[in-house]
């Protein structure tokens, strides 16, 4: 009994565009962000759920190597979760970039994608800040996913004194330092 073609498609949990000149992937579900070269972007655009394995190496012939660009360009969407399960289910092994240059000849023609996870919101604002005036309450923060330190800058209201001389109250006092914290806690 033949096999079925495998048609590699794309997750739903993916947005795309492209950001100076590169083709970026967000998983959302993962929280993570995928930067393909032109080879990896190349094989993404054909995982649209119709285009077989076979059409994709095709598509890209002459290229020297094509069904293993195909084939690597897979093995590493589905290691980062990035096709549908049943659309490959593990049947694309992943191959060193030794193996690969070796079967494709130029090195640029090797499709590679680099993930990172996406920090939280409010960690990746550079310079963010929090600012806590006094209620009289203590006031809860929770530290965000991936910052293991902040600095506070804490600055204390004017003292009060007799409304003549000689007291009329003192300047606040401040205190700055950086703090180690650990991320989700109070």
């Amino acid at each position: 009994m033949p096999s079925l073609p495998l048609i590699p498609k794309r997750r739903s949990t993916t947005h795309v565009e492209m950001l100076h000149g590169e083709l970026c992937i967000y998983e959302w579900t993962t929280k993570t962000v995928h930067a393909l070269n032109p080879a990896a972007a190349r094989v993404w655009e054909m995982c649209n759920g119709r285009t077989t394995i076979d059409e994709m190496t095709a598509a890209l012939d002459p290229a020297p190597g094509a069904e293993s660009i195909v084939r690597h360009a897979l093995a590493q969407f589905e290691r980062a979760g990035l096709l549908e399960e049943e659309s490959v289910a593990g049947t694309v092994p992943l191959l060193s970039r030794r193996a690969m240059l070796g079967r494709v000849g130029i090195a640029a023609a090797i499709p590679v994608v680099t993930s990172i996870v996406a920090p939280a919101p409010l960690a990746a604002q550079s310079g963010t800040s929090q600012q806590f005036n006094f209620t009289g309450a203590a006031q809860p923060f929770t530290v965000p996913a991936g910052v293991t330190s902040i600095t506070v800058d804490v600055v204390g209201a004017h003292g009060s004194g007799t409304s003549g001389p000689p007291s009329f109250g003192g300047d606040g006092g401040r205190v700055q330092a950086t703090l180690p914290v650990t991320p989700g806690r109070r």
